[in-house]
């Protein structure tokens, strides 16, 4: 396999790990992602948080 696959594959697996890490700072929920049942509205906020 040349080298330039292999770098390849290396750069985007590290992307789809920052995305996730990235996907659970943002959001509460431990899995890191935004169930189904979830509204707009209720993402927004949670992101958001409370306004003082």
């Amino acid at each position: 396999m040349p080298i330039r696959e292999l770098l390849t594959i290396v750069g985007v697996s590290l992307a789809v790990i920052t995305a996730y890490s990235l996907a659970r700072d943002l959001t509460d929920d431990p899995v890191g992602a935004i169930t189904p049942h979830d509204s707009i509205v209720q993402t927004y906020a949670r992101m958001n948080g409370p306004h003082e």
